[in-house]
């Protein structure tokens, strides 16, 4: 275990020691630098820098430890996570780090972005070739962190007498080609004309002026013809006093 965490840590941590594209298929190898044991005391940090083409998305991940095993099976785990850069700084090809003896994640408290991809606990006595896919949530956080170009893988080994081969991450992308625009919305039906505004009505005859002689009504011949008597009334009186 120890010597696949060296060998997958050393392997992450060389920073695309060697990288081969095939079409689109990426492999990144681990540098045989410290392998194949990992050291169980100490945890390991692989910067890898891809550039993609603007539309070229990543479709899978393979991380492969190939040859691995543990002699004397004693169930300690191997854990391996996603590890994003922090803002302007990219990962270095390799870098080690104090581990103890500790049997935790040792990446656990990394906060600039952290996707733990796997623990193995139980790897095998005999030789074998383990591979993990990603999925598809550990490929959206990959697609995110690789956004600067550079993302990490980072192994820490608490197995004591891991052993293992060559370690291998291979990562899968396709053209995807942009959406194409959407097509504008089709002109919206010109409004219906306006009815015409009615007729106005037209304008009501002038009338001549009426001329004659202006007929009282009969109230007021009552009240001339009252008025006619008292007038002679007193002219009488007048003419009788004398």
């Amino acid at each position: 275990m120890k010597k696949t965490v060296v060998s997958l840590a050393l392997a992450c941590i060389l920073v695309c020691t060697s990288v081969t594209a095939f079409a689109t298929q990426y492999v990144f190898q681990a540098p045989q630098k410290g392998l194949p044991n990992l050291d169980y005391k100490k945890a390991y940090q692989w910067g890898i820098n891809l550039k993609l083409a603007p539309d070229e998305q990543i479709t899978g991940a393979t991380l492969t430890f190939s040859s691995v095993y543990d002699k004397k099976k004693e169930k300690y785990p191997l854990y391996v996570d996603l590890l994003n850069n922090q803002p302007g700084k990219p990962f270095p090809a390799l870098k080690t780090f104090k581990d103890g003896k500790s049997i935790t994640d040792y990446f656990d408290v990394w906060t600039f972005g952290e996707t733990h991809l796997l623990t193995y606990i139980d790897l095998p006595k005999k030789k074998q070739n383990l591979a993990y896919a990603f999925t598809a949530g550990q490929l959206a956080n990959m697609r995110s962190y690789l956004s600067d170009g550079c993302f990490a893988l980072a192994i820490d080994s608490d197995v004591r007498n891991m052993k293992n081969g060559r370690i291998y991450l291979t990562v899968r992308t396709a053209i995807v080609p942009p959406n194409p625009p959407a097509p504008p919305d089709p002109p919206a039906p010109p409004d219906p004309p306006a009815p015409p505004d009615p007729p106005a009505p037209p304008d009501p005859p002038i009338l001549p002026p009426v001329y004659g002689t202006i007929t009282p009504e009969p109230g007021s011949m009552i009240l001339i013809a009252g008025g006619s008597v008292f007038m002679g009334l007193a002219y009488l009186r007048r003419r009788l006093s004398r």
